[in-house]
């Protein structure tokens, strides 16, 4: 993941402090990137990983199969695996555009 206007590079643990993928700064030039649709659907799977690791952990308490150590445990090591696998994955296809191309874009099909 790179700046278009200066090419800067995106880290991978810099990718994990992006919390808003339709506003980002970029450090080097502060052009604002966005991720587009991509972004969206992004955070929308995302959410749902989220919510079904979650859901596992509340499924297997109600039918008395985990103790609440193992609920903690499955919290502590699901979530930075699964989540951290999903985020590299976004982190490595992503293609940041700036803002104003998207808002061009959006003029010209209206």
């Amino acid at each position: 993941m790179h700046c278009p206007a200066c090419s800067h590079k995106f880290g991978f643990l810099r990718s994990l402090l992006i919390m808003n993928p339709f506003r980002i700064k970029c450090p080097s030039c502060g052009t604002i990137l966005t991720m587009g649709r991509f972004g969206a659907i992004f955070l929308t799977v995302g959410f749902s990983f989220g919510v079904a690791l979650a859901e596992v952990g509340l499924y297997m308490k109600d039918r008395h199969s985990w103790t609440t150590s193992d609920i903690v445990l499955w919290f502590l090591v699901a979530f930075p695996t699964v989540i951290g696998a999903y985020e590299w994955l976004g982190w490595r296809y992503a293609k940041l555009q700036e803002e104003h191309e998207r808002e061009g874009s959006r003029r010209k099909t209206e």
